[in-house]
């Protein structure tokens, strides 16, 4: 009798040395967890923060029935050039002979 009493009392030591292990592990898996989702969380917020700066080059790129807001963005880049500098330039040259008289 005595030693079934031992063996049980080891059985059931053995046991809380294991679930102290499990509790352990699952406190440590919880942790990375966490730390998993507030990484995912800043993913998440730069993707929200490029997708509203995108925004208006994507839609212009789909208005033209393009899929590349990149070339969109040139586009418009090479208009707002060819249209302001020539501005620029005859008002500059309005500014001169205004001056002059």
């Amino acid at each position: 009798m005595r030693g079934r009493i031992n063996t049980a009392t080891g059985v059931l030591a053995d046991q809380a040395c294991s679930r102290a292990a499990l509790v352990e592990q699952r406190r440590l898996a919880a942790e990375r967890l966490l730390s998993l989702k507030v990484a995912q969380a800043g993913v998440e917020a730069q993707r929200a923060r490029i997708a509203i700066e995108d925004g208006p080059a994507t839609y212009l790129a789909r208005l033209f029935g393009t899929s590349d807001p990149e070339l969109m963005v040139r586009l418009i880049a090479a208009l707002l050039v060819l249209t302001i500098d020539p501005l620029a330039l005859l008002l500059t040259i309005a500014a001169t002979r205004g001056s002059r008289s």
